[in-house]
């Protein structure tokens, strides 16, 4: 039930990055430099929610990940996270497809390889 809180919260945390986040015409990284100082406030509070979003997606992608890897899939929690994306895509796919990817990155990155035979195992 936590993971599921934490789906919620990302989710609005990501719909809220999504829609503050400063958009002007053209897709180039100048574009987005000239948005960001056009708009400071705008895009603060929009990178505040992109950072407090992705985290929370990457606990819920990394407690996903550890319940394959136990070989106790969690399937409720799988189909709700593929809602959550597909609301997401809903509301801006370009910044939805960033803002999945690195929380996937995350995800990955924080799960724990100890019980796996890592390199940090104590023998």
């Amino acid at each position: 039930m936590r993971e599921i809180r934490l789906l919620v919260l990302s989710v609005l945390f990501g719909g809220a990055f999504i829609r503050l986040f400063p958009v002007h015409k053209g897709e180039t990284i100048s574009d987005l430099i000239v948005g960001a100082v056009l708009s400071p406030g705008g895009f603060f509070v929009a990178s505040a929610f992109f950072i407090a979003g992705f985290i929370l997606q990457g606990k819920v992608i990394k407690v996903e990940l550890q319940a394959l890897m136990d070989r106790e899939p969690r399937y409720i929690l799988m189909f709700a996270h593929l809602l959550s994306i597909f609301a997401l895509t809903w509301i801006g796919w370009v910044h939805a497809c960033i803002f999945i990817s690195i929380s996937c990155v995350y995800g990955m990155i924080s799960l724990d390889f100890k019980r796996e035979g890592g390199r940090h195992v104590d023998h």
